[in-house]
């Protein structure tokens, strides 16, 4: 099986489908600075994630998210 180019389109589906998950802060001792994309304000918002759970809808950083989340959208 070749998947040449579609790798790209696997990936950003996923960072589309991440921008859509709800907030979760994720638990534990970690206090790791992260973004996540809030649909209601349309933008991308600060949170401390704890180190474990949480979702895919979490961006090491709020070029990350915005790039995932906003500028791929148009």
């Amino acid at each position: 099986m070749f998947l040449g180019d579609n790798s790209d389109v696997t990936s950003h589906n996923f960072e589309n489908d991440a921008c859509e998950l709800p907030f979760a802060s994720g638990y534990g001792p970690a206090r790791i600075p992260s973004y996540y994309y809030d649909q209601e304000q349309s933008a991308c918002l600060p949170f401390i994630y704890g180190g474990f759970g949480g979702n895919a809808n979490r961006f090491k950083n709020v070029y990350e998210c915005e790039i995932a989340c906003i500028i791929r959208r148009f």
